[in-house]
């Protein structure tokens, strides 16, 4: 069984995160993921809980696969490919 977070938990969790960076291109199909991560770190309960985190979108033309990069507060990062 997946490990499940409750939205109290995340929402705790997202104080150590530093920014969130999502590179996609809008007329590719493979982009739903990385624009659902979009969608949901844009809430606005983890603005509240990190007044301090970076939300970065970058809509590019080119036909690489989308990715989404968090970058965390000991500069840790974890890179995502988001391609499906």
């Amino acid at each position: 069984m997946p490990l499940k977070f409750t939205k109290e938990l995340s929402t705790h969790l997202f104080k150590y995160v530093k920014s969130v960076d999502v590179k996609f291109n809008p007329f590719d199909n493979r982009t739903t993921s990385a624009r659902e991560v979009l969608r949901q770190v844009m809430a606005e309960r983890y603005s509240k809980a990190n007044p301090k985190l970076q939300i970065n979108s970058h809509v590019v033309g080119t036909p690489n696969p989308p990715s989404v990069v968090f970058k965390f507060v000991n500069d840790n990062e974890k890179v995502f490919d988001s391609s499906e």
